[in-house]
C-alpha cells in the first residue's frame, strides 16, 4: 500500500495532463490513506477527488462519510452518507450500511427521532444487518425512557435473529427495560435466557 501511495502522488504531482485521472489518483490515495487510519488525509483526498468531477460516484461520498465518521466529524459524516443514499439505488447492502453509519451520526448528535427513522430504512433494506439496525432502536427508545417500545424491538430482534451477536445483549437490554417498567419476574426471565442460551 505504501508503494501505491506513492504512485498515486506522483500521479497527482505530474499535472493537469488529465482530470479524470488526476480525480482517480485522489480517490485511491484517499483509500490508503484510510487504510492507514490517516483519516483527515483520507479527508482531503476524497474532497480533492470530488471537487474534480462534474458528476462524482456514489461511493465517493461514502468513502468520505466515513472519512469524517472515524474522526467523530458525526455532522459532515451525515451528510456525505445522504448524499450516497440519494444517489445509490442498487447496491442494497451498501446503502443499507450508509443507512446504519447516518443512523449512528444522528444518534450521536442526539437527533433520535431521526437516527430511528435511520435505522428502520437499514433494517428494511438488508437483512444481513437488520439485527444491528434493531439493536440500536431499541437502545434509542431505552434512552428515550420508552421501555414498552424497546422491550417490543428487543423481543424482535431476538424472535428474527437469535444467532446474531447482539442477541444476548438485546436479551439484558429487555431485562433492563422490564425492570424499568417494575416487571421484575419478567426481567429475571430474561437474564435467565442468556445464561441459559448463550
Amino acid at each position: 500500500y505504501f508503494k501505491a501511495k506513492n504512485y498515486f502522488t506522483q500521479s497527482i504531482n505530474v499535472g493537469d495532463y488529465s482530470t479524470d485521472i488526476k480525480a482517480k489518483a485522489y480517490l485511491w490515495r484517499g483509500e490508503v490513506n484510510y487504510i492507514f487510519k490517516n483519516y483527515s488525509q483520507a479527508e482531503s483526498d476524497f474532497k480533492k477527488h470530488i471537487s474534480l468531477l462534474k458528476q462524482p460516484e456514489a461511493n465517493s461520498f461514502y468513502s468520505l462519510g466515513y472519512a469524517f465518521f472515524m474522526q467523530n466529524i458525526y455532522s459532515e459524516a451525515e451528510k456525505q452518507f445522504t448524499k450516497y443514499i440519494a444517489k445509490n439505488t442498487k447496491d442494497k447492502a451498501v446503502r443499507a450500511d450508509a443507512y446504519n453509519r447516518k443512523g449512528d451520526c444522528l444518534y450521536m448528535m442526539k437527533s433520535y427521532t431521526n437516527a430511528i427513522k435511520a435505522y428502520s430504512e437499514a433494517e428494511k433494506l438488508y437483512n444481513l444487518s437488520a439485527d444491528y439496525s434493531l439493536y440500536m432502536q431499541g437502545i434509542i427508545y431505552g434512552v428515550q425512557k420508552q421501555y414498552s417500545q424497546k422491550i417490543e424491538v428487543m423481543s424482535d430482534l431476538i424472535m428474527l435473529y437469535p444467532k446474531s451477536t447482539y442477541a444476548p445483549k438485546a436479551l439484558i437490554e429487555k431485562g433492563n427495560a422490564q425492570i424499568a417498567l417494575n416487571k421484575n419476574d419478567d426481567a429475571i426471565a430474561s437474564f435467565a435466557k442468556v445464561y441459559d442460551s448463550y
